[in-house]
């Protein structure tokens, strides 16, 4: 999204740049006669009165002392709240009651809650020192869990789109699963080992999954009101599926576990924005759900990039990413639309004759990657093309 900023000078662009053994940096200052940037472009959970300048995505971010404490009986090494750069800080209620606060006061102020924090590879930089370790904490807080059938074929949000409002939190060794109008229910983020190894089947592979038990299973049915349902989680020991397999471009070394067909999926910024130019309700990149979104290009850039660097990751670009049914879930309210996004970009992003045996009748929107050397990616970090001569 667009923003603007007043340079602050040639002396403080030098100091920065040195500092950073970067060329090219510069300082700017956010002005109130500026515009603003509007969170609800980017995440259905705001409002359109909600306005940042350079913030993330938040007026504000609010973490409890019990929060931190509770990840960090879960670490080897404690991390610091300055991991997680809340504006406001908490302390005298239980770890994540936080995530249950519709609307607070706080002296004259008053708040209300939108959405949860969805964390990234920032909250790995050391901030005494600045070094980025790439795992930890972000390794800790996230897990690979699958909703399988009795017989261990997949469901996801294209046969139950209500699989959208199952929220989930970690808090003392245990996942929280939390969905409207159900209470919240825990279970051991450590699968027990007495529980069975699942034979499931994900897109017609198959892939193994530890079930978390009976009553995790009870939960997720009486919420969709289904057939039973099962949940398994992929363990590191477990052998992940081959994207080739699924989509014959894929190179033979590129692997998932639950995912629908490849490592990285990128959209950029601007091609998000060009859709809703063309939508009559604008709609979010959570309809999408890339792992890496960017900005800084022209819309729909991505398509052309086969090779390219972010910081020290190197990744390949494989196929344009075929969208389905699942684009028309409204992520707020599990209801499928069935029609949009899909109608819209059928109008303007199908593929080349040339390559309807790859794509066949789906519209393209943000493109697959495989990764050819793994690494740290930073918020902020350029995206390099590497152009081959």
């Amino acid at each position: 999204m667009q923003a603007q900023g007043r340079d602050c000078g040639d002396e403080a662009a030098q100091w920065i740049s040195t500092f950073l053994s970067k060329e090219h940096c510069r300082l700017v200052h956010y002005e109130a006669n500026m515009i603003t940037r509007k969170p609800s472009d980017m995440w259905p959970d705001f409002q359109a009165t909600d306005e940042v300048a350079y913030a993330e995505g938040s007026p504000v971010l609010l973490i409890s002392e019990a929060s931190l404490d509770d990840l960090n009986s879960q670490l080897k090494k404690k991390v610091a709240i300055t991991n997680f750069q809340p504006n406001i800080l908490v302390a005298g209620c239980s770890p994540y009651e936080e995530d249950t606060w519709v609307e607070i006061l706080i002296g004259s102020v008053q708040l209300k809650g939108r959405m949860s924090c969805p964390r990234c590879i920032f909250t790995t930089l050391d901030p005494d020192i600045g070094v980025m370790d790439g795992k930890e904490p972000l390794k800790t807080l996230k897990r690979f869990w699958l909703v399988i059938k009795e017989d261990g074929r997949m469901v996801t949000a294209r046969q139950e789109p209500r699989l959208v409002l199952v929220s989930v939190y970690s808090e003392n060794g245990h996942l929280i699963l939390k969905a409207p109008e159900m209470k919240e229910l825990a279970i051991p983020v450590k699968v027990p080992r007495k529980n069975p190894v699942k034979n499931c089947r994900v897109f017609g592979l198959d892939v193994q999954g530890h079930d978390c038990g009976d009553e995790v299973a009870h939960w997720l049915t009486t919420f969709l009101k289904s057939e039973p349902y099962r949940l398994v989680h992929f363990e590191t020991h477990m052998i992940p599926r081959k994207c080739k397999q699924i989509k014959e471009p894929f190179r033979p070394t590129d692997k998932v576990p639950y995912n629908d067909c490849a490592p990285v999926l990128l959209i950029s910024e601007a091609s998000l924005e060009n859709l809703n130019t063309r939508m009559e309700k604008k709609i979010s990149m959570w309809h999408f759900r890339p792992n890496i979104t960017v900005s800084g290009c022209s819309a729909f850039e991505e398509d052309t990039w086969k090779k390219i660097i972010i910081g020290d990751v190197e990744m390949e670009g494989v196929m344009a990413c075929d969208r389905c049914i699942l684009t028309t879930v409204d992520p707020d309210t599990g209801i499928m639309d069935r029609k949009e996004p899909l109608e819209t970009l059928k109008s303007y992003r199908l593929c080349d004759p040339a390559e309807q045996h790859i794509y066949k009748s789906a519209p393209l929107f943000g493109r697959f990657f495989g990764v050819d050397k793994t690494g740290t990616i930073s918020v902020g970090d350029p995206v390099y093309k590497i152009i081959e001569c």
